[in-house]
């Protein structure tokens, strides 16, 4: 799939190889995902999380798109397809989504929602999947307001404090 429709007007979400962008995009949903300290004390795991970031993009069941403004990037999302970790059945998965800071609060996250919403019916995908930061206040909200609930809750004990 070359595109997905995208109904804001002005901007097109066009599909990309251009993985420096993704993995700029991707840094950057990481550390806004995390807060000081832990970016702090996990560095080399944010540095492993981009490594296998950059593996995946390789991945032909995944598909990156770049969301334009004319000839500006606004953005992108990144999808992939998987199995449901309960159900097994095929599901769409959202492994990014970023929009640039002079384009935020626009109500362009919730646009790129949507139009993941309609790769997975593209793809005969019947939900949609994604993981969020508990402390990523602002993604949880779009996510809400996109639909989306908690289907299981990953717990962490920090054993190490600085």
């Amino acid at each position: 799939m070359d595109s997905i429709p995208f109904q804001t007007e002005g901007f097109t979400l066009e599909r990309t190889d251009d993985k420096g962008y993704i993995l700029d995009c991707m840094k950057g949903t990481i550390l806004s995902s995390v807060n000081e300290t832990e970016r702090e004390l996990n560095a080399l795991w944010i540095q492993n999380t981009l490594m296998v970031v950059a593996s995946n993009l390789k991945d032909p069941r995944n598909e990156a798109f770049i969301l334009m403004h004319g000839n500006k990037r606004a953005g992108m999302l990144w999808l992939g397809r998987s199995n449901d970790q309960f159900t097994c059945e095929p599901i769409g998965y959202v492994l990014g989504v970023f929009i640039e800071e002079g384009f935020r609060r626009k109500g362009l996250g919730k646009e790129l929602i949507a139009s993941a919403e309609i790769w997975c019916k593209e793809n005969g995908l019947l939900s949609l999947s994604l993981n969020v930061s508990a402390t990523n206040t602002a993604a949880r909200a779009l996510y809400d307001d996109c639909g989306f609930s908690e289907q299981s809750v990953v717990m962490r004990k920090e054993l190490y404090k600085k």
